[in-house]
């Protein structure tokens, strides 16, 4: 504290000192003096002094002055000095931060003191300056902005004033433009979602129910948000899982942007008790009765979110689609990202933004013959969903000669003609699954969407979050959904990348197609691409080979499953495996009386290190059972024609008990015994009328090997020599195949095995519960021939890596 005065000399008025203030003098504006200026405010003239007039009065430099007096006759020079300016601090852009202390200051003395301050902070190139007011201090708000101060924001302790200096574009930052909310997507398994009825706001009194959702709070993440609010609103316990979505949108609240995350949470808790002041009610409401609501389908949101087939059983992601932004009416920008999200890493996710350009259906480019109208499935088409199996195949752009404008232009032609006369061809695929044993062929088209992807392809595909190929495939919109309509066979959408790239997504009925089906298709569809012929594939010897029944029991199916696939969370992983690797697992798995072959090799390697990850998630050596898709075509006599369509195949069960042996050599045997089950006497007792009662005494099989509740079940399904990644539509090979929706929540224990780009490596998605798979991928016998996550520009030393 300074103290101005001294004896009789001391009594001048507030008149003089405000004089004394505004005397410009420049000795104490050296940088020698600037640097013993006060680290914070400033003057403080008590209002006592200001009415009696007395000759003491304080002034506070709170700072590195020291405490003194002095006589305001003998030094008034030096109170001049040391008055005339504001103390602060230097930011890092060339301004001044002045942060007011609470003492009360004379709003005269004050706009004195701002002049000065301004004219010298000028003189030493300063920019901007930042006022920070205390609520105390809010009466010196008036000569701030009379000198030329605005306000910038205001929190509910102070007002922050701002000031730009110089004659040039003020480049001050704005104030915060965004305001970030969360929704709670929060779900039991019942397939029941949490969902509330306010008692203010806009849908007060309007019957919506709708999910919790909150402002997030200064300071706290957007996961604790999302359970805080769940919390409050419904008294459930929660535990974050993933960040969903997010869209942006302008002019929400006192015209500033919005930022919402919708977020999954599983609940820890069932029991609601709803919040009093903002609650109305809050219930477990079956989804479908929560989609059903005309508010959920007339929003905006609702036909870029509800595009997954209701009977899509392989995307059961699509009830995350569903939810998403549902409750978001106005026009938005929509953001996809990684959902293995890091909260306290998010600015660093990968963003990918998906626009949709058309929706329309491809139709044969010749009518299908009327007695051709009626395509009746065989009997292993019966046992099969109508869900989609979505792949999704990644072709960079390698030419550098056509603009990337009209190379789009071209590409999007290219594939609508070819795909139009391709499907004359294959007709079934441009019609709908009516029922149970019959596609009508109607010829109503493919449904096929054209989107624009605004991130360059590479930037995808150095490191995928394969969790966000779900958005490059094609979903239904809401017009399209009519379950009495039928089910589309194939659905196709092509994203267009702005660098030229193309991501080919195609989602394919596995009621009557399989792996060697599809690939089939796309060479064809390939071929007339590029000009080339197509091979005439057979429809109907399927269906006389393997005739159909009507008396096939309702729900029998070769997808036999555990009840306990419901207590974990699953997750998908990635693991390379190149050629020499597949060499040196055969002779590792070999035994003397055989030699694998690489997809047996590699099909037991990933069943012993699961079986040895469940033992160490459960403390207990568990029973195991393995199946594993044999396609039988090769075991038909006479040999079918390459192009014989429909479901070809059957699941071959090993077993694993824990008083045999768990050696490599011993897995891979207990494997090879079970596929050579399925041989041309297996496969010929299926064939004919007769083959009925056979397919029923194997069905019951196994059901037989899946009653252990006590035992780990896995499945296998491998493309590897199906020429799935063949596919050259004139821009080469496709660089990588992907799978999409890898978070369907069917996809459970689930082994999938693809040919890399050159057909020597084997590429494997493995979908385990998220403690097995920690367990599972860091086995050093897994490792020892696998890499994890790869980029896809590295499989095969891809020669695209150095354009990446």
């Amino acid at each position: 504290m300074m103290e101005l005065g001294g004896g009789g000399e001391g009594r001048g008025r507030w008149s003089s000192l405000v004089a004394a203030v505004e005397y410009n003098t420049t000795s104490l504006h050296s940088p020698r003096n600037l640097r013993h200026f006060p680290k914070r405010p400033f003057l403080t003239l008590p209002s006592k002094s200001l009415s009696t007039g007395i000759s003491r009065i304080k002034v506070r430099f709170g700072g590195e002055f020291g405490s003194r007096s002095m006589s305001t006759t003998s030094s008034s020079r030096a109170v001049e000095q040391v008055s005339n300016l504001l103390s602060g601090k230097n930011d890092d852009h060339g301004g001044v931060i002045v942060e007011m202390s609470t003492e009360p200051v004379d709003p005269v003395v004050f706009r004195s003191l701002l002049r000065a301050s301004i004219a010298q902070w000028s003189r030493e190139g300063k920019k901007g300056v930042w006022i920070k007011l205390p609520i105390e201090l809010v009466n010196l708000a008036e000569p701030a902005v009379k000198e030329g101060f605005y306000f910038h924001h205001a929190e509910p302790k102070y007002l922050m004033l701002v000031y730009w200096i110089p004659e040039t574009a003020n480049t001050l930052p704005a104030n915060a433009t965004h305001r970030v909310g969360i929704g709670a997507f929060v779900m039991n398994e019942k397939k029941e979602v949490l969902v509330v009825q306010e008692n203010c706001g806009i849908f007060r009194g309007t019957g919506v129910w709708k999910f919790p959702t909150g402002v997030v709070e200064e300071g706290e993440d957007i996961c604790d948000a999302a359970v805080r609010e769940v919390k409050e609103e419904t008294g459930i316990d929660s535990k974050f899982v993933e960040i969903l979505a997010f869209r942006q949108s302008h002019k929400s609240f006192f015209e500033k942007s919005d930022l919402f995350f919708v977020c999954l949470l599983q609940p820890l808790s069932f029991d609601i008790q709803p919040q009093e002041s903002e609650i109305e009610a809050a219930q477990w409401m079956p989804f479908e009765e929560y989609t059903a609501q005309r508010f959920v389908q007339q929003t905006y949101f609702w036909k870029y979110i509800t595009e997954y087939p209701k009977n899509n059983l392989f995307m059961i992601s699509s009830p995350k689609q569903l939810i998403l932004l549902a409750s978001f009416p106005a026009p938005v920008s929509i953001f996809f990202h990684s959902s293995r999200i890091d909260p306290s890493n998010f600015h660093r996710q990968y963003i990918m933004e998906v626009e949709v350009i058309s929706r329309e259906r491809i139709k044969p480019s010749s009518p299908t013959p009327p007695h051709l109208k009626t395509y009746k499935i065989s009997l292993l088409d019966q046992l099969f969903p109508p869900a989609h199996v979505p792949l999704v195949f990644f072709y960079p752009n390698t030419q550098t000669t056509i603009p990337v404008p009209d190379l789009i232009a071209k590409t999007s032609l290219s594939f609508k003609h070819s795909l139009a006369q391709t499907l004359t061809t294959f007709y079934p695929f441009a019609g709908k699954i009516k029922d149970r044993v019959s596609v009508d062929c109607n010829d109503e088209g493919v449904y096929y969407v054209e989107t624009r992807v605004g991130n360059p392809i590479f930037e995808f595909l150095r490191k995928p979050d394969t969790w966000l190929t779900q958005h490059l495939l094609p979903r239904e919109s809401a017009d399209e959904m009519d379950s009495t309509a039928g089910i589309n066979v194939v659905m196709i959408q092509v994203n267009l990348f702005k660098c030229g790239g193309i991501a080919l997504s195609i989602c394919t009925s596995h009621k009557i197609i399989d792996g060697h089906t599809c690939s089939t298709f796309l060479k064809a569809w390939a071929d007339t691409a590029q000009g080339s012929g197509i091979a005439c594939p057979s429809f109907i010897p399927s269906n006389s080979l393997f005739p159909q029944n009507h008396s096939l029991p309702e729900g029998s199916t070769l997808f036999l499953w555990s009840s306990q696939f419901n207590q974990s969370k699953y997750v998908t992983r990635r693991f390379l495996f190149s050629s020499p690797a597949l060499t040196s697992l055969k002779t590792k798995a070999a035994s003397s009386s055989f030699v694998p072959t690489r997809v047996e090799a590699l099909t037991g390697l990933i069943w012993k290190c699961a079986i040895s990850a469940s033992k160490s998630t459960n403390g207990t050596q568990k029973p195991s059972v393995l199946s594993l898709a044999v396609d039988f075509r090769r075991k038909l006599f006479p040999p079918p024609s390459k192009f014989f369509m429909g479901n070809l195949f059957w699941s071959a069960v090993a077993q694993y008990k824990p008083d045999t042996g768990a050696e490599l050599h011993c897995l891979v045997g207990n494997l090879r015994n079970a596929i050579s089950k399925i041989n041309g006497d297996f496969v010929s007792q299926m064939q004919g009328e007769e083959g009925f009662f056979k397919v029923i005494e194997c069905l019951k099989d196994l059901r037989d090997a899946y009653s252990d509740e006590r035992a780990s079940y896995y499945s296998c399904t491998s493309t590897c020599n199906s020429g799935l990644s063949e596919a050259d539509f004139g821009w080469g090979k496709p660089t990588w195949v992907s799978l999409g929706g890898v978070e369907d929540s069917l996809l459970r224990n689930l082994i999938f095995l693809m040919d890399t780009r050159s057909g020597n490596g084997i590429e494997a998605w493995v979908t385990l519960s998220e403690e097995d798979m920690a367990a599972f991928q860091r086995d050093p016998e897994l490792l020892a021939f696998a890499s994890v996550e790869p980029s896809p520009l590295e499989l095969d030393h891809s020669p695209l890596l150095a354009r990446a």
